[in-house]
């Protein structure tokens, strides 16, 4: 009787323990990308964007799942909300190699009335922001923050712009370095 009753205090205690965590599975960059789209879809079921992807030859990336979901999340829920076209956008992802740095470049069509000078004030305003390091209490709010919440994921030694390009178009281009997406 002893022996059973340690056996089911050993059994009991098993009950309590943290479960050690398995290590996140390694995703292409193409699944995170994704990833990053079905949330934004999971939210807004019409929004069915076209995607045209240049992406090198890169090993599977480790620990960046959540890095990555969210960054493109901000990005297509972004593109989703400004770019006032039909819920079918066209956009471009561009993704180079440049030695310890992958470079993302992001661009998507714009409605004809989406550069004006509001929009334009607004760009100057983000950037402005950023550049002077005024921007930590806009991450915790919502709306129009986007850009921002993107600087702080990418981390302040990173390159990050943004605009309207000649095309008439939207674009995001960022540097990640792969030391810190751990290829």
């Amino acid at each position: 009787a002893q022996t059973n009753a340690i056996q089911a205090l050993e059994q009991l205690k098993d009950w309590f323990r943290i479960p050690t965590p398995r290590s996140e599975p390694p995703f292409e960059i193409e699944e995170l990308i994704d990833i990053g789209l079905q949330c934004v879809q999971r939210i807004h079921k019409g929004f069915t964007p076209h995607i045209k992807k240049e992406i090198p030859e890169l090993p599977p990336l480790a620990n960046a799942l959540t890095l990555f979901s969210d960054i493109f999340f901000i990005l297509f829920d972004n593109i989703r909300k400004y770019a006032e076209t039909d819920q079918s956008p066209n956009i471009k992802i561009k993704i180079t190699r440049e030695s310890d740095e992958v470079a993302f470049l992001v661009s998507n069509e714009l409605g004809a009335s989406t550069i004006s000078e509001e929009a334009l004030e607004k760009i100057q305003e983000i950037k402005t922001k950023i550049s002077k390091d005024t921007y930590h209490s806009s991450v915790k709010s919502e709306g129009g923050t986007g850009l921002i919440k993107l600087r702080k994921l990418i981390g302040t030694n990173q390159e990050l712009d943004f605009g309207y390009n000649e095309d008439n178009e939207f674009f995001v281009k960022f540097n990640l370095s792969l030391h810190e997406i751990e290829l």
